[in-house]
């Protein structure tokens, strides 16, 4: 007599059972008391994921049994989750895991460092700006704002299309829509960036040729490390935002009067006699450099003096 029976699969030895596979895919957002982590679970077991997350530690090789947080969710796929409660200008490692019968996985192990705590910067209108420390540089993380120099001087706010024949110092939004000066600051021409009154906070200034190379050296030519997360159009390619920068794409208002590449690109004044600016742009992770032409609106940061 031929006897056939089967197991469920609770009860399937142990032996025919894989641990999930796990990809920490890569960390963004880095701020000084936190972080967000992608990663990836593959279920290439017989047994599926009932548990995963991602797991930290000051030490290497991170495991559930120090810091972890689970997402909430079962089963394979892509996920993201933020960490918090960091501290300050620290370094980490952070693996994703995930949990079946047959135990815990991890993934490679990433390794990040917090932002030094920096102190805030105010312009002469009131307005605040975040900063933040990247190498020995110290740069407002927002696009300027202002509509005075230094000195309390006005900046002319010009809408019309006699921005063109200008020159002398204007700034004006995107678009002359007002809503876009809370994310995207505004746009002013070279002439109100480079003006001997200042258009930064008293104590800052607009950054030279030579501040901005520093920057890319110091990231490796990599203008993901640079950019913002949110606020771009896609696809935002290899943005991290690693050195909390948060670049934004506030687009130009054109020499002949022609608004382009709001959302995919953003560019910043250089302190430099051609009217050099520093870009970057929704389609790649480079950076690079253009010259603008004087009447040009473009965005502005500011670096300490």
């Amino acid at each position: 007599m031929l006897m056939v029976s089967c197991a469920s699969e609770e009860n399937l030895p142990t032996a025919t059972v894989k641990l999930a596979v796990v990809v920490t895919s890569n960390v963004f957002d880095v701020k000084s008391d936190g972080a967000v982590v992608n990663a990836n679970v593959s279920e290439e077991s017989t047994a599926p994921v009932t548990n995963r997350g991602v797991c930290w530690s000051t030490a290497t090789e991170p495991t559930v049994g120090s810091n972890a947080k689970s997402d909430g969710e079962n089963g394979g796929g892509s996920f993201s989750e933020t960490i918090t409660g960091l501290v300050p200008n620290t370094n980490y490692y952070v693996r994703a895991f995930a949990e079946n019968k047959a135990g815990v996985s991890y993934g490679n192990q990433i390794a990040f460092k917090t932002h030094l705590v920096t102190p805030p910067v105010t312009d002469i209108d009131g307005n605040v700006y975040e900063t933040i420390q990247i190498g020995s540089q110290l740069w407002m993380k927002e696009n300027l704002k202002t509509t005075r120099y230094c000195n309390g001087d006005e900046i002319p706010n010009v809408t019309g299309n006699n921005w063109f024949s200008l020159t002398s110092g204007a700034w004006r939004y995107y678009d002359n829509r007002s809503e876009n000066n809370a994310v995207y600051g505004k746009l002013y021409n070279w002439y109100a960036a480079t003006d001997a009154r200042n258009v930064c906070p008293c104590d800052w200034h607009l950054p030279t040729r030579e501040e901005w190379l520093a920057l890319i050296n110091h990231v490796g030519y990599n203008g993901g490390k640079l950019k913002s997360v949110t606020g771009w159009n896609g696809p935002n390619t290899g943005a991290t935002n690693e050195t909390g920068f948060t670049g934004l794409p506030g687009g130009f208002r054109g020499s002949s009067n022609l608004l382009f590449y709001f959302g995919t690109e953003g560019g910043w004044w250089k302190n430099h006699v051609n009217d050099e600016a520093f870009v970057l742009t929704s389609f790649s992770d480079g950076l690079g450099n253009v010259v603008l032409g004087k009447t040009t609106g473009a965005s502005i940061r500011c670096i300490k003096n």
